[in-house]
């Protein structure tokens, strides 16, 4: 579904598709919040929100997703605390959150994902030190 004109909120029902593997919602005009239903969908390995105007923390139920590799929220008007809950993405390849308005110091916990060959954090309003792990 990417590349369209959708408009309008990421309906929470979407945790219905239980067996859903690829969310690609990327380019779209999408606004509102990242539903924390999205931490249902466990089959998950790719969530893809990035390039639309979506507002709102990342939701700590994210965290749920253990099997997934790739998660793309870049160029939104996210904000907030990274959740610490990431740190559970032990699969995770690929985060990009470039392009939000994310502060806080970066979690601790992110140093657990030992699998992460690509992060992006460009332009947001991080602070404190890189951990170390």
């Amino acid at each position: 579904l990417n590349n369209n004109m959708f408009s309008g909120t990421i309906p929470s029902t979407l945790c219905n598709l239980t067996k859903l593997q690829s969310l690609w919602l990327g380019y779209n005009q999408l606004s509102g919040t990242i539903p924390s239903e999205l931490g249902c969908l466990l089959e998950l390995v790719d969530l893809d929100l990035e390039n639309n105007i979506i507002s709102g923390t990342i939701p700590s139920e994210l965290g749920n997703l253990s099997l997934l590799q790739n998660m793309y929220l870049q160029v939104n008007q996210l904000h907030g605390d990274l959740p610490s809950e990431l740190g559970n993405l032990r699969k995770l390849i690929y985060l990009k959150l470039q392009f939000n308005k994310l502060s806080g110091a970066i979690p601790s916990e992110l140093g657990e994902l030992t699998h992460l060959q690509y992060l992006w954090f460009s332009n947001n309003q991080l602070n404190g030190t890189i951990p170390t792990e």
